[in-house]
């Protein structure tokens, strides 16, 4: 048997750079500007050193994600690798390249002066042997001058586009070394500023001319980043009130809004405390929900587990190899990822338990309260077994509000299905932070603060990788998920009607019965019985009478008890939101089987003349990540205002 239990993160804030190819004219002001840029990064270390707390800060890690294009690009990661760090900070340079190796280095001088070119590529070769991690695509073919499709500089185009996103997905901040007007083209260095603006992380601007400072932070996605560059705002480094607001920046990716309370519900309490087991006992919602949906199997018993250790197997594959990118990033996410899982089920599971014992519960204290009318001789014991009852039921309402319940579901649920989201993005380098600061409380915190420590993957992306990797997704991911949404659309449409049904039968068993009950007193009080008396009568029908006092008041409560349930788990909602997000993927699905039958015609690098494949994969991949955080989105927006009911 194993105890799932979520850990903590390592402190890391990674910083992204992009940037003209010509910020610099001479070898001058290419220094000038390596030094601002170095300064950004000692100001932002320090800031960082401050927000931990030095007695329990672990070894802090300041990464920086850069494409090393000649220009801003390497400029930046010369800064990152000489910067005066602090002696708890680990540096660490990380690199993306749009396209394979030796093809982006050729490209690297093209339309700049002769020494600037001739430096660019050496200074490529120095950084690229510094850097921690390397992330290369190697999907598609860069063009032969001798063929040159109409399309080819588009794509190309779109390629630079990709790893702008892709550097803005990793990054806790963006320095631009911008002029502040609209992109040439199409992943241009407008445009990744615009990315980033639209995800809400901030930008420091360096105006490569005049190194002047500004801070980029719109308060609406749609801001033009243009518009906010031409404001022309000092960031003066020097002033109490801007390190204050850079400070605040910072924080909000290395602490999050969590605290230092251990309540339940809270962050630390998540980590140190909350943990659950690889399998459950009996659960009184698993079994009450299968009494429902399955009463013709009352001889057999129903599998009450939780969770399996199965799950491990599903997230590492045996016919991974080690530069397959999807196992390092499996390898990584897969503990917490299955620990929140589980804390998340079973505290599901109790959170459903506690509301149905509650709801039953009150049923069962009034009929014991009742039954003292049938047996009158034992009034005061039934009444006495009602009020322990309630007692029990008050004690399990204080308990779950004691040890929130609900919200440690809400919690773990919203981690377990964060790195649901995330973890196939990660497979091609878009982990990172998840633009969601602050919705979810710390939750959204520690999901991007597990996926910010996993960074890039360290390999190369081929053609062969995207279709194992589209061919996984489709055939074992995105098909478990539609057969899971398939299924549990059926189960709670079943559940629901069920309960429906049977609280429709008992109100309809109450009005036969009462209607019973009138026509045969009506009869015998207007029938000549051979010379009995009405108060002979009366004493006939006295325990019939109270039988049916006890369930024209009884079966009433179960309906509305039942009503009760139906509401609290509002289980026709969720069918059939599990049926539209069944539908959305299967059209993912037939989106997958597409890609697979086009990256199967390939072998290396696909050719110029085609789309290339990692911008198809990735605009899918996106949109099933929309998928799951929209349906997750959906379940939090009706669970989050329904605690437990109060047995009153």
């Amino acid at each position: 048997m194993n105890l799932y239990h979520c850990k903590e993160a390592t402190p890391c804030y990674t910083i992204g750079i992009t940037g003209h190819r010509d910020a610099s004219s001479d070898e001058a002001s290419s220094v000038n500007l390596e030094q601002v840029v170095k300064q950004l990064i000692d100001d932002v270390d320090v800031l960082a050193s401050k927000i931990l707390k030095p007695e329990e800060q672990p070894p802090f890690k300041l990464k920086m994600i850069s494409a090393l294009a000649a220009g801003a690009d390497q400029i930046g990661a010369q800064a990152m690798l000489t910067s005066t760090l602090k002696n708890n900070t680990v540096r660490e340079l990380n690199v993306v390249l749009p396209f394979e190796k030796l093809d982006y280095k050729s490209t690297l001088g093209k339309g700049l002066p002769g020494k600037v070119s001739d430096k660019a590529h050496i200074q490529f070769d120095s950084l690229i042997n510094q850097a921690a991690r390397i992330f290369e695509l190697a999907d598609w073919q860069l063009p032969d001058n001798s063929t040159h499709h109409p399309r080819t500089s588009h794509w190309r185009n779109q390629r630079y586009r990709s790893i702008g996103q892709m550097i803005v997905a990793q990054s806790d901040i963006l320095i631009a070394i911008w002029r502040g007007g609209p992109a040439a083209g199409l992943g241009g260095t407008a445009d990744v500023v615009q990315i980033a603006i639209a995800a809400g992380i901030p930008v420091l601007r360096i105006d490569p001319d005049t190194l002047v400072i500004s801070l980029l932070k719109s308060t609406h996605q749609s801001e033009d980043a243009v518009a906010l560059a031409q404001k022309k705002t000092k960031f003066d480094f020097s002033n109490s009130g801007n390190q204050a607001f850079l400070s605040l920046l910072i924080s909000e990716s290395l602490v999050g809004n969590k605290d230092n309370s251990t309540s339940p519900g809270s962050y630390r309490h998540f980590i140190e405390q909350e943990n659950a087991k690889s399998y459950s006992y009996q659960c009184f919602y698993q079994l009450f929900a299968w009494l429902i949906q399955e009463p013709r199997k009352l001889l057999s018993f129903p599998n009450l587990t939780m969770r399996n250790d199965w799950l491990k197997d599903s997230w590492i594959s045996k016919q991974r190899n080690k530069e397959d990118p999807r196992r390092e990033v499996d390898e990584t996410l897969k503990e917490n990822a299955l620990a929140a899982d589980a804390i998340a089920t079973a505290s599901g599971h109790t959170y459903r338990s506690v509301y149905l014992m509650i709801f039953l519960g009150a049923v069962l204290a009034v009929w014991i309260g009742l039954l003292g009318i049938i047996w009158s001789t034992y009034k005061a014991q039934f009444v006495l077994g009602e009020v322990i009852v309630l007692f029990i039921l008050i004690g399990l309402y204080r308990q779950g509000g004691k040890k929130d319940w609900h919200n440690q579901w809400l919690n773990a649920r919203n981690i377990s299905e964060g790195f649901r989201s995330t973890r196939f993005m990660a497979w091609i380098g878009f982990g990172g932070r998840r633009a969601l600061r602050g919705r979810f409380d710390w939750t959204i915190f520690y999901v991007n603060s597990v996926m910010s420590e996993q960074s890039i993957p360290n390999t190369k992306i081929t053609t062969k990788h995207l279709t194992a990797m589209a061919h996984e997704l489709n055939h074992h991911f995105v098909s478990e998920q539609r057969d899971y949404h398939d299924n549990n659309q059926k189960k709670l449409s079943k559940f629901h009607h069920r309960l429906d049904i049977i609280g429709w039968g008992c109100l309809g068993l109450v009005i036969f019965i009462a209607l019973l009950f009138l026509s045969f007193y009506s009869y015998l009080s207007y029938t000549d019985l051979h010379g009995l008396s009405s108060c002979e009568i009366k004493q006939a029908l006295d325990n019939p009478k109270r039988i049916v006092a006890v369930v024209c008041a009884g079966f009433p409560l179960l309906a509305a008890s039942l009503a009760g349930i139906r509401y609290q788990g509002d289980f026709e909602r969720f069918a059939k939101r599990s049926g539209d997000t069944k539908n959305a993927l299967e059209q993912i699905k037939h989106r997958l089987n597409a890609f697979e039958r086009r990256a199967e015609l390939y072998y290396g690098p696909h050719l110029e003349t085609e789309p290339p494949l990692f911008e198809e994969y990735l605009h899918i991949t996106q949109d099933l990540s929309d998928i799951f955080i929209a349906d997750l989105q959906d379940w939090h927006y009706v669970y989050s205002a329904r605690p437990n009911p109060g047995v009153g």
